[in-house]
């Protein structure tokens, strides 16, 4: 098991007609390695709004990463919205090769 989190602050800028807030952002979770070839975990990300009309978006991602081979990786996650700032739901996939 392998718990982190991620701390951070996003300066968006203002384009023109638009006035933007710059946001507070951060990710708790923990992954867990369930094989050589398998892992997967569970993500709560919170994003603070950038616009006083929004509200805050607070999701959770669990995400499966299959290694078939030593250089790449296929991770497959979804997203559950917690607020009326975040989408209900969605969900991806990610292939990724190291060197």
């Amino acid at each position: 098991m392998t718990p982190f989190v991620t701390l951070g602050y996003r300066f968006l800028g203002d384009p023109p007609g638009i006035d933007l807030d710059d946001v507070v952002l951060f990710s708790l979770g923990a992954g867990y390695k369930i094989s050589d070839d398998f892992s997967g975990g569970l993500v709560f990300d919170y994003r603070q709004a950038s616009v006083a009309t929004s509200d805050d978006s607070l999701e959770l991602s669990p995400y499966l990463v299959w290694k078939p081979f030593e250089r790449w990786g296929l991770n497959v996650y979804g997203i559950v919205g917690l607020s009326d700032g975040s989408p209900n739901h969605g969900g991806g996939v990610q292939i990724s090769h190291t060197w």
